[in-house]
């Protein structure tokens, strides 16, 4: 097979990017439950953006930062119990979109979890728009809220807003991308998230004895979003660790389109261009990603028993999919999105509260697999305990 390792940097395009940083978490499958406010009502009405430029930001480290923390090992997670607040506390979420699962249940979960503790969260939709969120959180301020946290639809935005909160006294929390080392974060385990998805999924080609000589192993990557690419380096762990010799030349890695049609044709391609006896597919962010490769690789005559996709997020999409007969669907990293939204809301707390509480938290994730679907969404309903807001400690 002719060799391919692609490591492209397209750091040059982050800000056309902006669109792709939901895939950190996002799925593109409608949402359920019971408890599901309508996006109209969960949404604050925002003002207009304005035409306020960005700035250039003096320090713009965000792909170090990110990898210190994970090297570094400076998560830890918060203390135990309700935290009580000491007054009604308003917050306000700068939100990269709210048209995706995964930030709509994000965003519920907190205005919901807020209520119970006799806060307010106010939602406010960027709509992948950077100067929308600049003027979102311009609003935060001229507001006066007592906190708030971003989902940032641009890295570079993190100092900008960073320092604009600290002069107006407000309580920021950067959530999946930090804003600067001196803020507070949180957000998903990155290498650990790959990890365990592509262990499992490793297990599974072993089990069905794949000659992994005549195997492609297919890397799809963002790698404008370093924590995509941390991701991939999860997998490419797993795959080393089953497999200590597979072949270089059998390694595609590539920064991927995220659009399903666009995905569909990217991984056509790459089928064509390596063919093999069997494929793993390992996706870095995004559920329509996933969808996108599995729809390829059936064209081509793909089974279960000769291929495997694997993602990240893990919304309703690929929850069902993951338990339909016949499925290339071996594994998700499940990022429990109801279980981040009061997170937030019980990280941000207990730090207007001014309890001492770790600078850095990472977000409770979980493997899902057709047999783990339903234990941690039984009816389709995220289960989480007292434990999961607090944080995932250091695996």
């Amino acid at each position: 097979m002719t060799r391919s390792v692609f490591r492209t940097g397209k750091m040059a395009f982050l800000l056309t990017m902006a669109v792709l940083l939901m895939t950190l978490l996002t799925g593109t499958a409608r949402a359920t439950g019971e408890d599901t406010v309508q996006p109209a009502a969960t949404v604050t009405p925002e003002p207009e953006a304005t035409a306020t430029p960005i700035p250039t930001p003096e320090v713009n480290d965000y792909p170090a930062i990110y990898r210190w923390l994970t090297d570094a090992r400076m998560y830890d997670i918060l203390p135990p119990g309700e935290c009580k607040p000491e007054k009604p506390y308003r917050i306000g979420l700068d939100m990269i979109i709210m048209s995706q699962d995964y930030t709509r249940e994000v965003a519920e979960s907190a205005q919901e979890y807020a209520k119970e503790l006799g806060m307010t969260v106010d939602v406010f939709d960027a709509n992948f728009d950077a100067n929308k969120s600049l003027s979102i959180a311009e609003t935060i301020v001229a507001n006066d809220y007592d906190g708030m946290f971003i989902y940032a639809t641009d890295p570079a935005l993190g100092p900008t807003i960073s320092k604009m909160m600290k002069e107006a006294g407000i309580a920021a929390v950067g959530a999946d991308t930090p804003m600067t080392r001196d803020d507070y974060y949180y957000g998903v385990p990155s290498v650990y998230a790959g990890y365990i998805a592509g262990k499992y999924m490793m297990d599974q080609a072993k089990a069905k004895n794949w000659d992994y000589k005549k195997t492609v192993a297919i890397f799809m990557d963002l790698s404008a979003f370093t924590a995509c690419t941390m991701r991939l380096e999860g997998y490419k762990k797993a795959l080393d660790e089953a497999y200590p010799d597979f072949p270089e030349e059998n390694i595609v890695w590539y920064d991927a389109p995220y659009t399903l049609n666009e995905v569909i044709k990217s991984v056509s391609d790459q089928i064509t261009a390596h063919p093999a006896d069997n494929y793993f597919v390992m996706v870095s962010c995004s559920d329509e990603m996933t969808a996108g490769a599995a729809r390829a690789l059936e064209a081509a005559g793909y089974t279960p028993d000769t291929a495997m996709v694997s993602g990240q997020g893990g919304g309703v999409g690929p929850r069902e999919e993951l338990k339909k007969p016949g499925t290339l669907y071996a594994s998700y990293t499940g990022y429990m999105p109801r279980c981040a939204g009061k997170l937030a809301v019980n990280y941000l707390c207990r730090i207007l509260n001014g309890e001492e509480v770790p600078r850095y938290v990472q977000q409770w994730v979980t493997l899902l697999t057709k047999d783990t679907v339903d234990v941690y969404y039984p009816d389709n309903v995220e289960q989480c305990d007292a434990e999961a807001i607090r944080g995932m400690p250091m695996p």
